[in-house]
């Protein structure tokens, strides 16, 4: 994503933080215009492994944009 952004003349922040997920995500967001996050479609969203982009799709500060996963499957 950064390779692309650069080809439009954009920068790209990467910032790197320690503590609980998604208040590091929201605090960090709010500074800026969009959230770009990955997205597994083999991950579930269950009670002993919440899936954080589904809360943050509903609470997060600004715009997000999900980019799924291309990993492939053994």
């Amino acid at each position: 994503i950064a390779k692309i952004a650069r080809n439009h003349g954009l920068e790209v922040d990467r910032i790197e933080d320690e503590g609980n997920p998604l208040e590091c995500i929201r605090r960090h967001a709010g500074d800026f215009d969009l959230l770009v996050m990955g997205l597994s479609p083999r991950l579930r969203n269950s009670i002993f492994r919440p899936d954080i982009s589904m809360y943050l799709l509903h609470d997060a500060p600004c715009s997000v944009l999900f980019v799924p996963n291309q990993t492939p499957v053994h």
